[in-house]
């Protein structure tokens, strides 16, 4: 009986290509969600408690599979989620006393499905900051999470490359039942190793994400979000029922069926390779790891069934078929190795990041177990091939070394099977390497009346922060006399005390000292003063911005406000504008606008540049030179020159602040796909934007607007 059927083919077929599927909408990431930041910070300590957790991972988690527990003492509280989305979850902090917290993290990766956890600590209060000695930034893999993983591969190679070597061998006559047999008791050990191994790693993933601390206390509901939603759920489902179909399959009573068998195995290489890392580096890693597990089963399982069944089996029945034999399993192995070295090379490149990880990371000391291993068991290989079996043709005592070889070989491969089971679970190298210590230093800049500043804010993150002033004039020269920095730094996101520091500058322009402690994420305001003898103070703002969170849906009262503030800019009829634009690495300049609707505008920069543009015509000229007049094809439409309700997300009201006796609200947004980052203030009374703060990847700009229709006079010069 032979079971080929139409309906079973497109069945199988359909397995193939539903997991094709799934396999292909992988995207390219680090492998392992690494927890990349934190706020509050781990060794931070706040004055004041927060009432806001967020977590930054390297890759996107799943934030339906994510739990976060606050430990104070012996109590464990299980933190309510605020928001989560790709690589940020936000959790909400309850009233939190004077002390020390753990937080204890578990995520689960949307890219490889790798359980990921961890722990960080912070204080509250008058307490002593906490130590690298109380945190575990991400765990390493135990001992049971390696076994679990290990006879799940085990039983992944015997299935795959016992079925290969029983299709590529010869059956003498006499034997083809016995081996049969054999073949059909290693698959059975083989599926229960997968069923178990599988079903291991989802009630430790359930558990986790449950919060507990073992798997005693793992919930239905949770088992059921990790089957359905994550990868470790889906390796279980495909592997399980891709191994049950294979045993099936190879029942002695049924004649075997090729085409059905390699469908299968098709399958059943789509469980380990959704959790290895290869989905997060894209097609290449899913390819590189679909190949190397591959040649790794048909090396190492045909190895169990060469050695546990093929030989003994051939031996009895057809002594002299085992020579023909050997050699045609070393062809079969040879290819196999080829095939692993390259693509071992391969992820060596992709997961090591340098030579120097090698040894220098935890990943890489496991890889380098892993290949002294492998050298004895190519020297075994190649012993067999090239030492005994040429010569076994009527020597029958050469079959005792030939066996004890082949034993010695599965014994060797099991042991690199654990390793490997090791090295799928341990986070890559490359990954660790790019895991920022601190946030770099941020450098902004602008000019006040004739002096140019920058001021360099380190490390620009959560807690305390150090900040520098350096001022020079247009022709490079220190401001004559005693100058002194006074610097207002002021939270817009909620309502924190503003901090104001002094800074005295030394003969060369610059000062340095401690800088402001920045308590919470988002939008901070920087405002400068200059203030020297027996000159009027100058001054000029600043952004700062702060882990900016991810857009979200927008508060109605905040996109109204938005939307008043447009209909307001857009009925203005003039207006001035002064706009301090910074690169963040030391790069700045001011520019000053005058604006007249329709079509009318004037500027100036801090670099001497000067130019109006009158209807079609544009006028231009550097540092005092010669004018030089261009026409545009096309009068220029003069508009507010920002975004306000238009193409916005996650508008969110912030502090409400009085500039200059004139009461105005802060809103804060950001563009759909979150690359620009706004903070505006509006005018309580009148609705028109008063400054626009706005922050993307090497752009930090400050604009003010004033002056609005006042009359202004733009003509040609």
């Amino acid at each position: 009986m032979k079971v080929h059927s139409p309906a079973c083919r497109a069945r199988s077929w359909l397995f193939v290509a539903t997991a094709a599927l799934i396999v292909g909408i992988a995207s390219p990431a680090s492998a392992h969600a690494m927890l990349e930041g934190s706020t509050p910070a781990h060794g931070s300590v706040f004055p004041a408690a927060l009432g806001r957790l967020e977590m930054r991972f390297n890759e996107p988690v799943d934030p339906r599979l994510s739990t976060v527990t606050l430990i104070a003492g012996t109590t464990r509280t299980t933190l309510e989620p605020l928001s989560g989305e790709g690589r940020r979850l936000a959790y909400r902090l309850p009233s939190l006393a004077d002390g020390l917290y753990t937080v204890d993290w578990r995520v689960i990766s949307t890219l490889d499905g790798h359980l990921t956890r961890g722990a960080l600590s912070f204080g509250i209060g008058k307490v002593a900051a906490p130590t690298t000695a109380q945190v575990a930034a991400t765990a390493a893999p135990t001992w049971t999470e390696v076994a679990a993983r290990w006879v799940g591969l085990i039983g992944l190679f015997i299935l795959i490359g016992g079925s290969v070597a029983f299709f590529w061998l010869p059956r003498p006559d006499g034997a083809a039942d016995q081996l049969r047999r054999r073949l059909y008791v290693m698959a059975v050990a083989a599926t229960t190793g997968i069923l178990a191994s599988g079903i291991y790693r989802v009630t430790e993933s359930a558990a986790a994400i449950g919060g507990g601390t073992s798997l005693a206390g793992v919930t239905s509901a949770a088992l059921i979000r990790v089957l359905a939603d994550s990868h470790p759920g889906h390796d279980l489902i495909f592997r399980g029922v891709a191994a049950i179909f294979i045993t099936l399959m190879l029942r002695p009573s049924l004649a075997p069926e090729r085409q059905g068998l390699l469908a299968m195995i098709a399958v059943l290489l789509i469980g380990p390779v959704l959790t290895s890392h290869g989905p997060t580096i894209g097609l290449p890693g899913i390819l590189v790891s679909a190949l190397h597990v591959l040649a790794a089963s048909v090396w190492v399982g045909g190895l169990a069934y060469f050695g546990a069944a093929y030989l003994p089996v051939v031996h009895g029945v057809a002594p002299d078929a085992v020579r023909g034999a050997s050699l045609r399993f070393s062809r079969l192995g040879l290819i196999s190795v080829i095939v692993l070295v390259a693509t071992g090379i391969a992820q060596s490149y992709l997961y090591l990041g340098s030579p120097a990880a090698l040894v220098g990371s935890g990943y890489g000391r496991t890889l380098l177990v892993k290949l002294i291993i492998v050298a004895p068991l190519l020297g075994l290989a190649a012993i067999n091939r090239w030492g005994i079996v040429p010569r076994l043709a009527g020597l029958t005592r050469l079959w005792r070394p030939l066996i004890l070889v082949v034993r010695l070989e599965s014994c060797l491969a099991l042991c690199v099977a654990l390793i490997a089971a090791a090295v799928a679970i341990t986070t890559p190298a490359r990954s660790a390497q790019a895991r920022p210590e601190t946030p770099p230093k941020l450098i902004l800049g602008g000019t006040a009346g004739d002096v140019s500043l920058t001021v360099t804010i380190a490390p620009a993150g959560l807690g305390a922060n150090t900040i520098t002033v350096a001022g020079k004039r247009p022709d490079g020269t220190v401001p004559a006399g005693e100058v002194r920095y006074y610097i207002r730094v002021r939270a817009l996101s909620q309502d924190i005390p503003p901090v104001t520091l002094r800074l005295d500058a030394s003969p060369d322009g610059s000062a340095t000292g401690d800088g402001p402690f920045i308590a919470a994420p988002g939008w901070w305001s920087v405002d400068v003063v200059v203030r020297r003898r027996g000159i009027e103070d100058v001054s000029f703002v600043l952004p700062l911005l702060i882990d900016a969170p991810a857009p979200g849906p927008s508060d109605a009262a905040a996109l109204a406000l938005l939307t008043q503030a447009e209909e307001a800019a857009a009925a203005a009829r003039t207006w001035r504008e002064v706009e301090y634009f910074s690169t963040g690495d030391g790069g700045a300049i001011t520019r000053r606008y005058v604006f007249a609707v329709p079509d009318r505008l004037m500027y100036s920069t801090s670099l001497g540049a000067e130019g109006r543009v009158i209807g079609t015509r544009a006028f231009a000229r550097d540092r005092g030179g010669p004018w030089t007049v261009t026409e545009r094809p096309n009068p220029i439409a003069v508009a507010f020159p920002f975004p306000l309700s238009t193409n916005v997300a996650g508008a969110r009201l912030g502090i409400r602040t009085e500039e200059d006796g004139r009461a105005q609200q802060v809103v804060t947004y950001a563009d759909p796909g979150g690359r620009l980052s706004f903070a505006v203030w509006i005018d309580v009374a009148s609705k028109l934007p008063a400054r626009v703060y706005m922050v993307g990847e090497a752009h930090h700009m400050a604009a003010e607007f004033f002056d609005y229709n006042r009359p202004v006079e733009i003509a040609p010069p």
